[in-house]
């Protein structure tokens, strides 16, 4: 008798059906990366053409009342668009994606999707969500999550090749709000631009698997605006927008809004008499629109009469960011740096900071809740107190101030979850006085500075005063004395070995 293996796989195995009955909105932007989203958030916050009902407005009111109040956006009361917001790693049950193209997706204008892995990673979802949109005349992008074209997802869609490449160019310039915030304005002269949205007049919508002559790869789709008709602008008086999207170098400082800008012009922009303080953060959380941080940072800084300048980069260690650090401390020598980078950076004896001859301070974004910070008698969880306090001191930083902390931050308008860093009031406002402490302090002629040598004296052999094991603790403190004396210091008469 032969046995043969079975297996039976059921609908409900795995990952429960999630209903999150988000109300209709007219554009739906739907991917499996959290950055896109936190990009998309922070950017609707801040654009002008865009309508967030207040959480309140979806908790009490049924799908139906919302519904009513989507429609009547465009009946000439109000040209606002309402966006929602769609974290595609919730939607692997079938069921979760039909509640999803039943509640959200069919009363929608616009929706862009935006697929990680290809086509076979979220196939039945591409394929229902395309079917859905062709059904209901509603336009559909459908981009791949990464660099590499994909002819299969581009056939789902129902808008012109020109157009798709426009919008991944925005991804591909690397994100940020700024670039969502273009983006947006993209599909929102796209929509302007339509015939109509009726169902019954789709004539707008590409045929399925039909592609409209593509551009090439690298050339101006991906870069220029698009204008349907050569339609002016929604706001209609001030002409064309420039939506082209924006490179984000490997340094750049952030303006208004974290709108990306040449370090140079914004150190321009500074006030000249005031103390010059370099903010630096990483690149990535700008990309991914958490920026609350660096911009509360700049605040408190400015706050105390100095100019903060928030910078964002890719690491201290790009070879790229190190040459663009060496040309503004040239440019104008910084009275003090605040960095919230982790690791270290220094090669060797070699470390880009060091040209600036000036105190730089360790602001730590915290990885944890700041009750599970509050709560831990280490305070700081291993990987911080590691990463972002212990290694940073090789680079001969200061402080290990937290400033900020992880926390989950729900979206009003779509119900959206997001891990953010939560600016810290009195984190913030302590970094910002030691740091008018230090400018303070180097303000002053070095003779007019008050030094202390603190050496601990635990109980021990006496040769071990200063944890100088092996060492001369008392001829090194000498010599640090003498150093001081050179730098124009006062440390009043000279002593000698024996006497320390």
């Amino acid at each position: 008798m032969h046995l043969l293996p079975t297996s039976e796989v059921r609908l409900d195995d795995g990952e429960d059906a999630v209903d999150l009955a988000l109300p209709p909105g007219d554009v739906v932007i739907l991917s499996f990366s959290d950055s896109d989203l936190s990009a998309l958030a922070a950017a609707c916050s801040s654009w002008s053409g865009l309508s967030r009902p207040s959480t309140s407005s979806f908790r009490e009111a049924g799908v139906q009342d919302v519904d009513a109040r989507h429609k009547g956006e465009h009946d000439g009361r109000d040209p606002a668009l309402a966006l929602r917001l769609v974290p595609l790693r919730r939607f692997k049950h079938p069921l979760s994606i039909d509640l999803l193209i039943e509640k959200t997706l069919i009363g929608s204008r616009f929706v862009l999707l935006r697929c990680l892995g290809g086509l076979d990673y979220w196939r039945y979802g591409v394929e229902q969500v395309s079917t859905a949109c062709r059904r209901a005349g509603i336009a559909l992008a459908v981009l791949p999550g990464d660099d590499r074209e994909d002819e299969r997802l581009a056939g789902y869609g129902t808008v012109p090749a020109a157009f798709v490449a426009g919008l991944l160019g925005h991804f591909h310039a690397g994100g940020g709000a700024e670039n969502m915030r273009r983006l947006l304005g993209r599909v929102d002269d796209y929509l302007a631009a339509l015939p109509s949205s009726d169902p019954a007049s789709p004539g707008h919508l590409l045929p399925r698997g039909e592609k409209d002559e593509p551009t090439k790869k690298g050339e101006a789709a991906a870069t220029a605006p698009f204008s349907p008709r050569e339609r002016r602008s929604r706001q209609g008086d001030e002409g064309p927008r420039d939506l082209a999207p924006i490179a984000l170098p490997a340094l750049f400082a952030l303006g208004a809004n974290a709108t990306p800008l040449p370090w140079r012009e914004a150190l321009a922009a500074l006030p000249a008499d005031a103390p010059l303080i370099p903010v630096l953060v990483y690149r990535s959380g700008v990309a991914a629109g958490d920026t609350a941080m660096v911009e509360a940072i700049t605040e408190a800084l400015s706050a105390r009469g100095l100019a903060a300048l928030p910078l964002a980069l890719t690491s201290l260690k790009d070879a790229t960011v190190a040459a663009e650090l060496a040309a503004l401390i040239a440019a104008r020598k910084p009275a003090l740096i605040v960095t919230t980078t982790a690791f270290s950076a220094r090669d060797g004896d070699g470390f880009v900071l060091d040209a600036a001859d000036c105190p730089i301070l360790q602001a730590i974004p915290v990885g944890s809740a700041r009750e599970a910070w509050e709560a831990s008698p280490r305070g700081l969880s291993a990987a911080d107190l590691a990463m972002q306090a212990a290694l940073p001191e090789f680079d001969g930083r200061l402080g290990a101030i937290p400033v900020a902390f992880k926390q989950e931050v729900v979206d009003p308008a779509n119900g959206l979850t997001l891990r953010r860093f939560t600016p810290d009031t009195d984190g913030i406002a302590a970094l910002a006085d030691l740091a008018a402490s230090w400018v303070a302090l180097g303000a002053k002629p070095p003779a007019e500075r008050r030094l202390a040598m603190v050496m601990s004296d635990y109980p021990a052999r006496g040769g071990r005063a200063g944890f100088a094991v092996g060492l001369d603790t008392p001829a090194s403190a000498l010599a640090i004395r003498e150093l001081l004396a050179e730098a124009g210091y006062d440390v009043g008469l000279p002593y000698h070995h024996a006497v320390i």
